[in-house]
């Protein structure tokens, strides 16, 4: 076979193959992107479910330190019962358990910030405040929640101080203006040293419920 021939046999090679050729780089190419894409996939998989076991773990541990911050803030909020009546000589041994949330406080602090989230506790507070006896005890319970415990000096002071706390509460947001309304509900029990104070706190706490569906719906 002379230069000439062989020349001539390459290029009818390249010619009859050169598509197929095409066609199998392609379909290489197109195999090693998928194996890289799948281990990549594998590794990422891998990496979510080691996020997820790890926010379970972080979310149980929080649980159980949240449950043992509540159950240790409701053996304070009894004791503080105690003493408040025991330091009140001649009285009745009776008193209002006053539970109260801010409606939007999660709302407020997700979408405007943990500082604006503050400020609002802190304006809450101040309201709850005014609106109780100086011997009267207030106690930030956790996040949106409060209790108080209230002598009970009267036949129904309850009445009174919730009436407070509306007239405080549209005060607060008619000067505020802000582009949100703080809401609140609560709930309310009558309660004595004689009683079961987790009765009280659960009674009080069902009224709470009841009034923060009624404002749902509003």
């Amino acid at each position: 076979m002379n230069r000439l021939q062989l020349g001539l046999l390459i290029i009818s090679i390249n010619n009859v193959t050169g598509a197929l050729i095409d066609d199998l780089a392609a379909e290489l190419c197109r195999s090693l992107v998928y194996i890289y894409s799948i281990k990549k996939k594998a590794e990422l998989e891998k990496k979510i479910s080691d996020v997820h076991d790890s926010l379970m773990i972080s979310n149980r541990r929080l649980n159980e330190l949240t449950v043992k911050d509540n159950l240790d803030k409701l053996a304070n909020i009894r004791h503080l019962a105690s003493k408040m009546l025991k330091a009140r000589n001649g009285s009745s041994g009776e008193y209002v358990l006053i539970i109260v949330e801010i409606d939007n406080y999660n709302e407020i602090n997700s979408r405007y910030g943990f500082n604006e989230g503050e400020f609002v506790l802190s304006c809450v507070s101040d309201i709850l405040s005014r609106s109780i006896r100086d011997d009267d005890f207030l106690i930030h319970q956790y996040c949106e929640r409060y209790v108080l415990l209230v002598k009970n000096i009267q036949k129904d002071p309850t009445e009174i101080i919730t009436k407070r706390f509306t007239i405080a509460l549209d005060e607060l947001n008619s000067r505020l203006k802000k582009p949100y309304v703080i809401s609140l509900s609560w709930g309310c029990a009558q309660a004595s040293l004689e009683n079961d104070f987790e009765q009280a706190y659960n009674q009080a706490e069902q009224a709470l419920l009841q009034n923060k569906q009624k404002n749902m719906l509003r």
